[in-house]
C-alpha cells in the first residue's frame, strides 16, 4: 500500500506543478519518500498510508524520523541551490480517493 501511495502522491505533486527530483532517496539512516522542485523552492515529501484517517500530521512521524528529515533537506536544498525548502506530508487513507497534504514545521523539532 505504501508503494502505491507514493505513486499516487508523486501524480498529484506533478499535476500541481512539482518537478520529481528524487524518489525513495536514501543516505545513511536517512529515507526520503519524494524530493521535489516547484520555482525555487525544494519540497521534502513524506507520504503515508493508515486505514483511518488522521487530521494531526505530528502523530504520522516520529520525532526521531523528524530531525533526520530536517537534517537531509537542509542539506539537499544546499546541493540544489535553493533558497526555500519545505516539508509536506501527503496522507492517504481507506480507498486513496481523499489524500490530505499537511505542510509540516520541522523547524521546531526540539
Amino acid at each position: 500500500r505504501g508503494i502505491q501511495a507514493e505513486e499516487m502522491a508523486i501524480a498529484l505533486l506533478r499535476s500541481r506543478g512539482h518537478r520529481i527530483l528524487h524518489y525513495n532517496l536514501r543516505k545513511g539512516r536517512t529515507q526520503i519518500d519524494i524530493v521535489s522542485e516547484k520555482g525555487a523552492r525544494l519540497y521534502v515529501v513524506e507520504v503515508k498510508y493508515r486505514r483511518y484517517r488522521s487530521d494531526i500530521p505530528e502523530e504520522l512521524l516520529s520525532w526521531a524520523q523528524r530531525e533526520r528529515i530536517l537534517v537531509l533537506g537542509n542539506y539537499l536544498m544546499a546541493q540544489e541551490g535553493l533558497k526555500e525548502l519545505s516539508f509536506l506530508l501527503v496522507h492517504y487513507y481507506g480507498d486513496y480517493s481523499d489524500p490530505r497534504i499537511f505542510p509540516l514545521n520541522l523547524a521546531k523539532v526540539r
